[in-house]
């Protein structure tokens, strides 16, 4: 009985005749009598003579003339379909993991306050995929694209400066370029479902210091704007060679040094990162603190993610045949028992 809570009417107006149904009903009662027609021999061994066709003609009437109203005035069953038109997105996030990622001019240090920040992004993502590539002096695929975020998150947590194990020497340094060339072939590997093939495709990298090892990124940057993929370089920690340190236990600030003593500075590439990201249509963010890396992937999600857009379309199961078929059923009903009928007269 759920499709009759469901019919509408169309045109409704046409239901107002209904109070005109009665009304001729009578007049027609005025202008009949009972037993004005008797059904003939073969109908007078079923119905006797006291009028049972002249009530069927009063019910009959009043059926086609209800179902005529109701006929006019369009009874239909709506049928919604809604379209949804998401604009998924395919993020590689490449993470730097060198072992100056441990300074702590943000607080706790540079690699746990980009560790929370991308737990935080990937925690809002619903319908896109993720990868996730470390570097440090040579890019690892810690995740290749994947919508299991619980995954990923548990992933991105245990990432340290260890997590690539920088004292051998091949795998020490910063391999931007490299880490780029990953990106790109996790955002170009083809799924076995052609309907995430045709997917926007994003890189954000995440790095604290400039290319000093294997590929230039700015050769990989012009690849990357052929394959059609933006790149967003976040870079974390003051540009201005600020001096890089962390605290021991007993609350001592201890200075990255060079072999020869020299304490290490910040060196960070920020016209590198900016011409990555004018070249490929993204855009270069700078953060200095805890709360500008968290409003950096803030307005990150914002800029890459557009809103879902929905059409929703309405359209009509009719039940006009169904009512022609009843007026039509009714009617030569009627007839049918008119013409086997004859007139009762007085001798």
């Amino acid at each position: 009985m759920d499709f009759i809570s469901n019919i509408i009417f169309l045109q409704p107006y046409f239901l107002f005749l209904l109070i005109l149904v009665p009304y001729i009903l009578w007049q027609e009662r005025k202008n009949q009598s009972p037993g004005y027609h008797a059904p003939n021999i073969f109908f007078s061994k079923i119905w006797n003579t006291h009028g049972i066709y002249w009530y069927w003609n009063i019910l009959g009437k009043w059926c086609i003339l209800t179902l005529v109203i109701f006929l006019l005035a369009q009874p239909v069953t709506p049928f919604h379909k809604t379209t949804v038109q998401k604009n998924w997105i395919d993020i590689a996030v490449a993470f730097d993991t060198s072992k100056s990622m441990l300074a702590e001019d943000i607080i706790p240090n540079r690699i746990e306050s980009a560790k929370k920040v991308v737990i935080d992004f990937i925690k809002n993502i619903q319908t896109d995929r993720v990868s996730l590539i470390i570097f440090a002096g040579k890019p690892f695929i810690s995740s290749p694209l994947s919508f299991d975020y619980s995954a990923l998150i548990d992933i991105v947590s245990t990432i340290t400066t260890d997590t690539i194990k920088q004292n051998i020497p091949w795998l020490s340094g910063t391999a931007i370029g490299d880490a780029l060339l990953v990106a790109i072939e996790q955002l170009e590997e083809k799924s076995p479902k052609a309907e995430l093939w045709d997917r926007e495709k994003v890189i954000i990298l995440l790095t604290d210091g400039k290319a000093n090892i294997w590929t230039d990124p700015s050769i990989v940057g012009k690849l990357v704007k052929e394959k059609n993929i933006k790149i967003y370089p976040i870079g974390i920690g003051d540009p201005t060679w600020s001096e890089l340190f962390t605290t021991d236990k007993n609350g001592t600030k201890q200075y990255f040094r060079w072999p020869d003593g020299k304490p290490i500075k910040a060196d960070l590439d920020e016209n590198m990162m900016k011409t990555l990201a004018n070249i490929t249509w993204g855009e270069y963010y700078n953060t200095k603190t805890n709360n500008a890396l968290e409003f950096v992937f803030l307005e990150l999600s914002k800029k890459i993610k557009k809103p879902i857009e929905t059409t929703r379309t309405t359209s009509y199961i009719s039940y006009s045949k169904e009512l022609l078929v009843f007026i039509l059923i009714i009617s030569c009903t009627i007839l049918i028992l008119e013409k086997k009928s004859k007139p009762i007269g007085i001798p």
